[in-house]
């Protein structure tokens, strides 16, 4: 018989992780449109398709790991390390050189999200208070994708976010322990010991 009989919520981590990706869609298309630019944006949350050289300016949120400490019966703090992962291009034009476009683009959109995501504004990620304990921009790397030979000047940026967050489960509602019963017992097997159901 299963124990766990309540409905098992979002965890912080994945709640976080949508709420990055939000805040960066919402806020660089305010940025886009009160600055008049042209640029073609799109957010994705833990894209694993390569970006392709069709698109204008990409934007990959993904999580990359979890540190837990200061554990309870009822919570931990988890330290959650984000991706930010920025991929744009550009064109050789008559007044600019195709690298220098890519790069004042990537430097751009980087600087963008740079700035949102220190912002005081967003230091709960919109998720009222309780849930995150910090949010920090801890680095920013950039690749010159050199392996890519043709016209299109890709470039990309990596953007290391990390983010306090209290991750909770509910108490058990403590019962007097009556005897061992159980379902399931350790069954001796050449390959170890292996658990099987109780009949």
């Amino acid at each position: 018989m299963a124990l766990i009989n309540e409905v098992i919520p979002i965890q912080g981590f994945d709640l976080v992780g949508q709420k990055i990706a939000s805040i960066l869609l919402l806020e660089l298309t305010n940025q886009i449109n009160i600055q008049s630019l042209t640029d073609d944006l799109g957010v994705f949350l833990e894209r694993t398709n390569p970006y392709d050289k069709s698109e204008d300016l990409m934007v990959n949120v993904s999580c990359n790991n979890i540190s837990y400490s200061e554990f309870t019966q009822r919570d931990s703090q988890g330290n959650t390390t984000y991706y930010v992962d920025v991929y744009g291009r550009s064109f050789e034009t008559a007044d600019l050189s195709g690298d220098l476009g890519s790069r004042n683009k990537l430097n751009l959109y980087v600087g963008f999200c740079k700035y949102i995501l220190s912002c005081v504004i967003y230091k709960t990620l919109d998720t009222g208070f309780g849930l995150i304990g910090g949010v920090y921009v801890t680095g920013i790397a950039f690749d010159a994708n050199e392996s890519n030979q043709d016209g299109t000047f890709i470039r990309m940026a990596r953007i290391t976010l990390s983010v306090r967050i209290m991750e909770n489960q509910e108490m058990d509602n403590v019962l007097e322990f009556t005897g061992n019963d159980t379902q399931i017992k350790l069954s001796d097997t050449d390959k170890g010991q292996k658990l099987i159901f109780n009949t």
